[in-house]
């Protein structure tokens, strides 16, 4: 099964029990901003970018370029792909999710 990515869901994997689970990146980037006890306002400032569009980032209402989630990434001081990683409220899905078995 090749990745998929849409800008807002990451690529879907198996886990251990075969279960296909979603992982969004828009929730990782919330955890690791309130985990970092930081405002959007603080991230839009050291990312240059607006507020609003951090909001928009967290929410999913605007989806990631490769170039926001590397700024992301190393404003968090985490490889891109960890933030792909489940992070919480991902959403898990059991049986084969792209066919819809």
């Amino acid at each position: 099964m090749h990745p998929w990515y849409n800008g807002i869901t990451a690529p879907c994997v198996l886990d251990q029990k075969g279960g296909v689970i979603y992982m969004s990146i828009t929730n990782k980037i919330k955890q690791l901003r309130l985990e970092r006890r930081l405002t959007q306002e603080e991230v839009g400032k050291i990312l240059g970018i607006d507020s609003t569009t951090v909001s928009k980032h967290e929410s999913g209402a605007r989806a990631l370029s490769d170039v926001d989630i590397k700024k992301y990434a190393k404003l968090f001081k985490v490889e891109t792909y960890e933030l792909f990683m489940e992070a919480e409220g991902a959403e898990r899905v059991e049986g084969d999710a792209v066919n819809g078995e």
